[in-house]
């Protein structure tokens, strides 16, 4: 047993020459024939149309549950309740 596989790596050492272009030649074959079998076809498509006069009409539907990023709380200097806002809607007012 220990013969015979001292045989095949000499004979494997003797001729490195041809086992290395075998070896480049599987991994060049591997390379094509996994790009070939194995990716998908990602061109890029582009879709155009002649410029209309119209209504613009876009819809979006979805299910989830929407959260912020982040939140800030909120805190006047003064408590109390706000009785009324006297002003008019469309009046001009200034700060003091």
């Amino acid at each position: 047993m220990k013969k015979k596989l001292a045989l095949i790596l000499k004979n494997i050492l003797k001729h490195k020459v041809y086992l290395i272009l075998v070896i480049i030649a599987l991994c060049v074959g591997g390379y094509f024939g996994w790009k070939k079998w194995f990716t998908t076809d990602t061109s890029i498509r582009y879709v155009t149309a002649a410029v209309t006069r119209g209504a613009l009409v876009t819809s979006l539907s979805g299910t989830g549950q929407v959260s912020a990023t982040s939140q800030v709380d909120i805190k006047p200097r003064a408590s109390g309740d706000v009785v009324g806002v006297y002003v008019k809607v469309g009046s001009i007012s200034k700060c003091k």
